[in-house]
């Protein structure tokens, strides 16, 4: 083989190894940590509080798609225990006319809530907590529509 080979099969070479390291090096995966603090350094959402009960939940919508509650409206959502919340409707809701209970399931390592309401397509997303006590969601029905919401958290 001669040398411009050789420098072009080298070079080659090391550009496959760095390419091989750059896709390999990270993962989205959380991790545990064993030194007592900082684990999950890998999640970005890692605000997510262990529970949801006790907490209520006001949102702003910033977008939706055939969804009773317009862009700019701000609803409540009270989570009252761990499987059971109360939706009250804004003002400007087009078909809701005042609270309304559900039941719910809540991951706390991925931050997914799923709400269900009677007579209503269950709702799933990931609740993105931009800092303890707020964040964003973006809320799917099986059929496509969503709901897209700035939230503020108390407790």
């Amino acid at each position: 083989m001669s040398m411009k080979n050789t420098f072009r099969f080298l070079t080659a070479a090391c550009f496959a190894v760095l390419c091989a390291l750059a896709i390999t090096a990270c993962d989205d995966d959380k991790h545990p940590s064993t030194s007592g603090g900082g684990g999950n350094t890998n999640n970005i959402n890692t605000n997510l509080p262990t529970s949801l009960s006790g907490k209520t939940f006001n949102l702003t919508v910033t977008g939706q798609q055939n969804n009773s509650e317009p862009v700019g409206s701000t609803f409540q959502v009270t989570f009252n225990d761990n499987s059971n919340f109360t939706y009250t409707p804004s003002p400007q809701n087009t078909d809701a006319t005042g609270p309304a209970n559900g039941t719910y399931t809540y991951d706390p390592t991925t931050g997914t809530v799923t709400l269900n309401r009677e007579g209503k397509d269950a709702q799933t997303g990931v609740l993105n907590f931009t800092s303890p006590s707020s964040g964003t969601t973006h809320l799917v029905e099986a059929n496509g529509n969503f709901l897209d919401a700035d939230f503020t958290a108390t407790p």
